[in-house]
């Protein structure tokens, strides 16, 4: 999990201390994590999946890319417009008239992403 984690560091040019302060922790319970003397519990998962919302954390727990993730880049074309987007994900979704989209996150191989708001 460790290595996992400071690979994801690395590719956004983050160090511990400020992944810390992004996601509002001690820089000592991101510390502990990447020596090996912790693992993250839930808060802090949560507090890293709220802060990145592109973090694929069932990777980071298990090494496994997540199958959600990695299908909906598969089928997403990766430029498209927010209105395009909106619809294709509600396709996708089709849980019902209740639920509405939120915001829409595309990850890119290179670990870059878009976030899409729908107004």
């Amino acid at each position: 999990m460790k290595e996992r984690l400071k690979e994801f560091l690395e590719k956004r040019n983050l160090n511990a201390r400020q992944f810390a302060e992004i996601i509002g922790v001690q820089p000592s319970s991101i510390s502990h994590i990447l020596t090996g003397r912790n693992k993250p519990g839930v808060e802090l998962l949560e507090k890293m999946l709220r802060s990145f919302p592109e973090l694929d954390i069932h990777y980071i727990i298990t090494g496994i890319r997540s199958t959600i993730v990695k299908k909906i880049a598969e089928d997403m074309p990766s430029e498209v417009s927010n209105a395009v987007l909106k619809e294709e994900v509600a396709k996708k979704i089709e849980s019902g008239a209740e639920k509405k989209i939120e915001r829409i996150v595309i990850f890119n191989n290179d670990g870059s992403f878009k976030e899409y708001i729908p107004s």
